[in-house]
C-alpha cells in the first residue's frame, strides 16, 4: 500500500447490526464511505431481515462493506461483527444513524493517539426529524447543556474500543436484548481500566421512533433491560413513590372524599406543566407542548411496567439459579 492511500485509510473497522433495516441501512452506509478519514473495513451483521435489507447492503459490495448473517440479538451480531473484524479498533454504530464527515476520525482519534481504550462518541437528533421525534429526544438523549464528560457513557449509537478491552470484558453481554451497550459501559467502567474518553466531535445523528406505541415500546424494553440487568436509575424510586402517592390519593377520593379530586386535578396540571417546562427549550415550538406532557406519561407508564417485569424476570432466574439439587 503506497503512502498517499494509508493516509487516507485507517486501522478502524466499523460494526453494524442490522434487522429490518431497509428504510435506514442505505444512509448509514452512505455517510460511512463519505468519511474524511476512509474506515478500513465496514462489517454488517444481519439478525435475520425479511425485508430488502440484504439487496441494499449488496448494492455496496466492493466498496469496503462486508455482509454476514448470524441470528441472535444485537450483542450476538455486535460480537460475530468484532470476531471477524480485521482491525484491533472496533468502531460501532447503529443503522439509521448518519455518522458526521469526521466521526471515523474523532471516535478513534484518542485510541490511536493511546490516551484510552474507550472512546464515547456524542449523538444528537436528525436534522429532519418531526416536532413529535425531537421531542422524544428530549427523553432519550443525553442534551447538549446537560453533558458531563467524565460521566458520560459510550452507547452503541457512537462508540469505539480497542480489541484487547472487549475481551477482557467478555464482549457485548449476549443475555441482554435491549440495553446490552449500557451494561456493557458500566461494565467497563468498573473495571478501572485507563479511563473512557468522551469525544463530543465524533457526532452521529440519530433518527428516534416515529409514533407514540413504538416510543411506549421502546421506554418499557429499556426499563425491563435496566430491571434485568439489576440497574436502578436515579429518578426511578422517585417515579414508583410518585405512582404510589397517586394510586392512594385517588382510591381515597374513590371511597372516602370527593373534595379530594380537585387536589388530584391541581396536581395532574402541575405535572403537565412540569412535564413541557423542563424540555420545551429543546425544542421550542408550540405543537411540543402537546407531545412533551403525552410522552412523559407514556414513558412514566412504561418505565412503571417495564422495571415491575423486569425484576420479576431477575427474581425469577435468580430463583431457579439458586435452587438446590435433589
Amino acid at each position: 500500500m503506497s503512502n498517499k492511500n494509508h493516509h487516507h485509510t485507517n486501522h478502524v473497522s466499523v460494526v453494524i447490526t442490522v434487522k429490518n433495516e431497509a428504510q435506514s441501512i442505505r444512509g448509514t452506509l452512505k455517510s460511512l464511505l463519505s468519511q474524511t478519514y476512509k474506515p478500513g473495513e465496514i462489517l454488517v451483521v444481519d439478525g435475520g431481515s425479511t425485508d430488502k435489507t440484504s439487496q441494499i447492503i449488496s448494492e455496496f459490495k466492493g466498496k469496503g462493506v462486508k455482509y454476514y448473517s448470524k441470528t441472535g440479538n444485537r450483542s450476538v451480531g455486535r460480537n460475530e461483527g468484532i470476531k471477524r473484524a480485521r482491525n484491533n479498533i472496533i468502531a460501532i454504530t447503529d443503522s439509521g444513524c448518519i455518522a458526521n464527515k469526521d466521526w471515523v476520525k474523532k471516535i478513534s482519534e484518542p485510541i490511536r493517539g493511546g490516551d484510552c481504550d474507550v472512546v464515547a462518541g456524542y449523538y444528537r437528533v436528525n436534522h429532519k426529524a418531526t416536532v413529535f421525534q425531537r421531542c422524544l429526544a428530549t427523553y432519550t438523549l443525553v442534551m447538549n447543556n446537560n453533558l458531563l464528560n467524565d460521566n458520560f457513557l459510550p452507547a452503541s449509537r457512537s462508540m469505539a474500543l480497542t480489541r484487547k478491552i472487549l475481551n477482557d470484558c467478555g464482549g457485548f453481554p449476549e443475555e441482554f436484548s435491549y440495553n446490552e451497550d449500557y451494561v456493557l459501559a458500566r461494565r467497563l467502567k468498573s473495571m478501572r481500566a485507563r479511563r473512557i474518553r468522551f469525544a463530543k466531535e465524533a457526532v452521529v445523528e440519530w433518527e428516534p421512533r416515529k409514533e407514540v406505541l413504538e416510543a411506549f415500546w421502546m421506554f418499557l424494553k429499556f426499563a425491563f433491560g435496566d430491571a434485568q440487568a439489576g440497574t436502578t436509575r436515579n429518578t426511578l424510586p422517585l417515579l414508583f413513590i410518585r405512582a404510589i402517592l397517586f394510586i392512594i390519593l385517588f382510591l381515597l377520593a374513590l371511597f372516602v372524599s370527593n373534595r379530594l379530586w380537585v387536589i388530584i386535578a391541581l396536581l395532574s396540571c402541575l405535572y403537565l406543566v412540569w412535564a413541557v417546562n423542563k424540555n420545551y427549550k429543546y425544542v421550542g415550538v408550540i405543537s411540543a407542548t402537546m407531545w412533551l406532557p403525552l410522552l412523559q406519561l407514556i414513558s412514566d407508564i412504561a418505565v412503571l411496567i417495564g422495571s415491575f417485569t423486569g425484576y420479576l424476570f431477575r427474581l425469577q432466574i435468580s430463583s431457579v439459579h439458586h435452587k438446590p439439587d435433589r
